[in-house]
């Protein structure tokens, strides 16, 4: 996926983020700014707070750690700030 398909895919996702159905952000590297992939909380229920986590993650970089960082910041911004009681995977 190139950084084009990234912004289309985020561009398509908008109208559902406004619907407050999902939330898709990018994940960028510090070091270079590069688009490294995304995480989503989506399939959010409203009535029982849960959503469902999801992570998108360009090959090379699998296997450093991004995942980790990114699920844990997602994960307590889905609990802290959005009152989730439930994040499914």
């Amino acid at each position: 996926m190139g950084i084009q398909d990234a912004y289309d895919f985020v561009d398509s996702s908008n109208s559902a983020m406004l619907r407050q159905e999902s939330l898709v952000l990018g994940a960028y590297l510090k070091s270079t700014g590069e688009l490294a992939g995304k995480c989503m909380l989506f399939s959010y229920d409203k009535d029982s707070k849960r959503a469902e986590i999801g992570f998108g993650l360009r090959r090379p970089g699998w296997g450093k750690g991004y995942i980790n960082e990114a699920g844990e910041a997602l994960i307590q911004y889905g609990f802290a700030t959005l009152g989730l009681r439930r994040i499914e995977a």
